[in-house]
């Protein structure tokens, strides 16, 4: 693999790419996977995308310190990675970045809050955030600007926000995400503002608010397409407040 991303023609490396999108991307067909065998998958590719960046950041810092010793200062993971007479270091990592940018932040953290890893999803969600952030402070620079919008928690996309919701409530950490809820709170939608409030009430075990909220968002339904989702919901609520009958 590594041998088609540093070498390999233009058709290898968007295979190769290609099929790491395919596999971190959690579809329905992938769901009906058990979890066990999603989260070795998931876990394999982050393994590799952790060692392709290992290796990246070694030898750019090494470059940087002994910029005049370049030959001699590849790291030594990268070394071994690389021996042999066909492994050109100048060819290698511009196609092991090239690589990484390739894999959006946003995906990977999709993929692993879908195994149950939340702490990695946070910190890829916050990565991501800071990115986006950095490029306009950057793009404000270069139109000679220095007004720019930028906060400490970066700029979240609303389809990430949603994620990063989710992941806080599964982490137990009901300050942030209250918090992130009260910041959007005068624009959100009547619908958003409830499946931030059942967030909140399921992570903290208030079955019975949960359950009213479900009950509101029914009445919301026309807004709310995931029907199937305000039943599940629904129908857990009942569960875990032992209401069998209903």
């Amino acid at each position: 693999m590594l041998d088609r991303i540093c070498f390999g023609s233009g058709e290898d490396k968007e295979t190769v790419l290609r099929e790491f999108h395919e596999a971190l991307t959690i579809d329905e067909r992938k769901l009906l996977m058990n979890i066990g065998d999603r989260q070795r998958v998931v876990s394999a590719l982050f393994m590799v995308i952790d060692t392709f960046k290992y290796w990246f950041e070694q030898e750019t810092e090494k470059r940087h310190r002994k910029s005049s010793h370049r030959a001699s200062s590849v790291s030594e993971p990268m070394k071994a990675a690389l021996a042999g007479d066909n492994w050109q270091l100048d060819d290698s990592m511009p196609a092991i970045e090239y690589f990484l940018e390739a894999l959006p932040l946003s995906v990977q953290a999709r993929a692993a809050s879908h195994v149950g890893m939340y702490a990695r999803s946070l910190q890829l969600l916050e990565m991501s955030s800071r990115a986006a952030s950095a490029s306009k402070v950057f793009e404000a620079g270069s139109r000679g600007s220095s007004r720019y919008e930028a906060t400490a928690a970066g700029t979240c996309p609303a389809v990430d926000l949603e994620l990063m919701k989710d992941v806080l409530a599964a982490l137990k950490d009901y300050e942030t995400m209250s918090a992130l809820s009260q910041e959007r709170d005068i624009i959100a939608s009547a619908d958003t503002r409830v499946k931030d409030s059942i967030r909140l009430k399921e992570a903290a075990a208030d079955w019975e608010g949960a359950l009213q909220d479900f009950e509101c968002a029914h009445q919301l339904a026309p807004a709310i397409r995931d029907n199937q989702v305000l039943h599940c919901g629904t129908l857990r609520c009942l569960l875990k407040l032992g209401q069998f009958e209903r």
